[in-house]
């Protein structure tokens, strides 16, 4: 089909699509004629129908991602009475559509790619991690027609669209802000495209990293495999990353056949004090000795009990909470491995200045830390902000010369342990590292599982 065709076709369901907007505000109109005074009512009435007639019209294009996408949206609302009809008809449409091709298939033919449009921010905070992504792109991709285009200019991002379109591009790499890269990529360009942000569109040519939830998660199994369920302790905090991640894990219990009631987990409320008194049955001793001093009307030398029935803790906190742990867990007398994932990744200069505060601790650290506590720049905090977008840069870089692997495969980096499973996430594998009063050590899972404490 030509271009000038299908300008004639677009034009024509613009001017359906206004006819149909008329005719919905009418007096007369069929859709809303009957719904009364509510205008909140009418409001929802015809964002659904909106949604309903663009479907229909990327139906009829063959537009078929976007046509699944917008299938997926409407799945999400109630469907009113005098749409269910239309709406019946789209499933039965959508159940003979033929499947999308594997990813592989879409998105291999950019290891070749000669014109790649990169979207970054370069006029504003970013435009340092940007000039970062910038240097190792030239590099990289040497001898590639690089266009690198500034996202700081446009709000709206169909404008971005339709410029990046003028480049008729082999590959889009970004834009690297989340909310710009979601409301981008809603477009469809159906163009080979890899994200920096993790999203929750799913096509066969768009590569975007996995949550770290489900990074973490992934990293966790060959630890808890070898483990027993009925030793580990879980203390987490009321973040969405903490909440993922037990999920994750609640989900794998129940695939091997464990129940769920073996999760040992204990939600930080009260401080890190208090919480940790209760994980160790601390705070339950102190309650029952005091409610016998009282029954019995005297002092009582108690010794207070705790818990010995676990050998590894793990705790999804922050930073400062998490320093915390070791010092009160030696305070109970309670010498067990800790492991500590950050539910929010501290700032880089701050967990630096703070080495010396850990106690025997585990840590479980993405690959951008991992790299740059490696590399001898601990105290060039300016550099190890850098060392993140250097990192991604590289991870960009590997993915568009391995495009033509079948996934899933995994290949060693030099930035870390480079994943990408079948559904096109990406991810670096995150390391383990033994911290203890200034001492930094990168060390494996097998030495929780090998070394295990208690009793």
């Amino acid at each position: 089909m030509t271009d000038r065709i299908k300008e004639r076709l677009v034009s024509k369901h613009i001017v359906l699509f206004a006819f149909v907007l008329v005719s919905i505000w009418g007096i007369n109109s069929a859709s809303f004629a009957d719904q009364g005074s509510n205008s909140q009512q009418k409001i929802a009435l015809l964002d659904f129908e909106i949604l309903l007639l663009r479907t229909e019209i990327a139906l009829r294009n063959g537009e078929q991602g976007l046509f699944l996408v917008n299938m997926y949206q409407l799945a999400q609302k109630t469907v009113p009475d005098q749409f269910k009809s239309r709406y019946e008809a789209l499933i039965h449409q959508q159940g003979r559509l033929e499947p999308i091709p594997q990813f592989e298939s879409g998105f291999s033919s950019v290891a070749d790619a000669r014109d790649i449009v990169v979207l970054l921010p370069m006029s504003t905070g970013l435009a340092q991690a940007s000039s970062a992504i910038v240097e190792v792109f030239n590099q990289a991709f040497e001898g590639r027609r690089l266009h690198f285009l500034d996202t700081d200019l446009y709000q709206d991002m169909s404008e971005l669209v339709r410029l990046v379109k003028l480049f008729n591009p082999d590959l889009v790499i970004g834009p690297l802000e989340r909310q710009k890269a979601e409301a981008f990529n809603q477009y469809n360009l159906q163009v080979p495209t890899i994200s920096f942000s993790s999203m929750e569109i799913t096509r066969p040519y768009l590569l975007s990293p996995s949550s770290h939830a489900v990074v973490f998660y992934q990293t966790l199994i060959p630890m808890l495999e070898k483990l027993d369920f009925n030793r580990i302790i879980w203390l987490t905090d009321g973040s969405d990353f903490s909440k993922t991640l037990m999920g994750e894990i609640k989900a794998w219990y129940l695939q091997q056949g464990v129940s769920t009631e073996a999760l040992d987990q204990f939600q930080l409320e009260a401080g890190v004090d208090k919480s940790l008194g209760s994980v160790l049955g601390a705070s339950q001793s102190d309650v029952r000795s005091s409610w016998l001093q009282r029954t019995l009307g005297r002092n009582l030398e108690v010794e207070t009990y705790v818990r010995r029935d676990k050998t590894l803790l793990v705790a999804v906190l922050s930073q400062q909470q998490a320093l915390q742990v070791k010092p009160l867990l030696n305070f109970y007398g309670r010498d067990i491995d800790f492991l500590w994932l950050p539910s929010d990744l501290p700032d880089i200069k701050v967990f630096v200045n703070s080495q010396t505060s850990w106690q025997q601790t585990y840590a479980l650290l993405p690959a951008h830390f991992t790299q740059q506590l490696t590399s001898g720049l601990k105290n060039n905090a300016e550099a190890l902000e850098i060392g993140l977008f250097h990192a991604l840069a590289n991870l960009v870089a590997t993915l568009v010369k391995r495009a033509e692997s079948s996934l899933p495969f995994q290949v060693p980096t030099d930035v870390g342990h480079l994943v990408v499973d079948q559904s096109g996430r990406y991810h670096f594998l995150p390391s383990l590292f033994f911290l203890d009063q200034g001492r930094l050590r990168q060390t494996m899972l097998d030495e929780i599982v090998q070394d295990p404490k208690g009793l």
